[in-house]
């Protein structure tokens, strides 16, 4: 039974060349990953974190681990209501994101991580 949401895909890169956005992203992260975190439960956030570059080790201590963007797969009722949650997270009002970036695309999608 569908609840007239559908799924979106948002990625957007850190200001990783601005070191002051990134201590920023250090001290807002856990507001962050809470309020997303909050949003789990009703399924409006499917899944997320940070995105690594080509570079990384995933699987190696943080060190070895570059993000530099982030990506978030919603369920919500319109790219519209995407963009207000996302302008309204730290990472948006506190500078960490290249706001002109920011890409909110839908997405066709299935598999045992999405919930309906």
């Amino acid at each position: 039974m569908s609840d007239g949401r559908h799924l979106f895909v948002f990625a957007a890169p850190y200001k990783v060349n601005d070191p002051e956005a990134m201590k920023r992203r250090d001290a807002h992260r856990p507001a962050h990953v809470q309020r997303l975190t909050s949003m789990w439960s009703d399924g409006t956030v499917q899944l997320g974190g940070p995105m690594l570059t080509a570079d990384s080790n995933p699987a190696g201590p943080p060190a070895e681990q570059k993000p530099h963007g982030s990506f978030i797969i919603f369920r919500a009722e319109s790219a519209a209501k995407v963009r207000e949650i996302i302008e309204a997270d730290l990472f948006y009002t506190q500078d960490i994101w290249v706001k002109d970036e920011i890409r909110i695309n839908p997405i066709l999608a299935a598999g045992p991580a999405l919930k309906p």
